[in-house]
């Protein structure tokens, strides 16, 4: 890393201060309150978030009434092109999201150890690995399912029977092979154990968010009356 790169990674890039955006507009919070976001990699604020209160949610709720009727008559081709330029423009700009997502929480951290140890065996939501070793298949996958939690997985190996043997026997809700953090819309997410009970993103899911409606029409030109 050059002199000009290190001075790059070491300026946070985010603005001064960040309001709420809300009905397409930047918004002060009502209450005009901001908090500092500290970044844990140097102790200091990177920058100003607007502090949210009941009212600043209203203001949000109002505007997602409001954009409902026309967001519902907009079509599937048209709502696919919004998403497209949204993940576009995040393709163009990886390397700052990358940036501020290490700003925001701190730098990736790698603990060596054992699987009894309690950052292996609790969940840890922050830039955090744990990493030990194996002596064999069977001792892999006894370390893999001695947890109480299991949400997710991932399996590598370029043997096809290796991957399919392990998908089946880990016991996570989601098993990636060969890849990481694949979110395709139609498949099933959710956990075992004490990772959750149910699923979600699956088709069959959709009936819990939405209301059937049947309606019956009669194109005859006779009338047909009430019963």
């Amino acid at each position: 890393m050059t002199k000009i790169d290190l001075n790059i990674a070491l300026k946070a890039p985010f603005a001064k201060r960040y309001d709420n955006f809300i009905g397409g507009e930047w918004c002060a919070p009502k209450s005009g309150r901001y908090f500092e976001n500290i970044s844990p990699i140097t102790g200091l604020p990177v920058c100003e978030i607007a502090r949210s209160d009941a009212a600043d949610i209203e203001a949000a709720l109002d505007a997602a009434h409001a954009a409902k009727d026309a967001w519902g008559k907009t079509s599937p081709a048209e709502r696919a092109l919004i998403l497209n330029r949204i993940a576009d423009r995040m393709q163009e700009n990886l390397d700052t999201l990358a940036l501020a997502e290490t700003w925001d929480n701190g730098k990736p951290t790698v603990l060596e150890g054992h699987n009894k140890m309690r950052v292996f065996q609790e969940e840890i939501f922050g830039p955090v690995v744990s990493v030990t070793t194996f002596k064999d298949e069977d001792d892999a996958l006894a370390l893999a399912n001695d947890t109480l939690y299991g949400l997710g997985a991932g399996v590598w190996s370029r043997d096809a029977n290796t991957c399919y043997r392990f998908g089946r026997a880990i016991q996570a809700g989601r098993v990636w092979t060969n890849c990481y953090h694949a979110y395709p819309a139609h498949a099933a997410f959710g956990g075992y154990k004490q990772s959750g009970i149910g699923r979600e993103n699956h088709k069959m899911m959709l009936d819990h968010y939405q209301q059937t409606k049947n309606m019956l029409v009669s194109y005859s030109p006779k009338k047909l009356g009430f019963f």
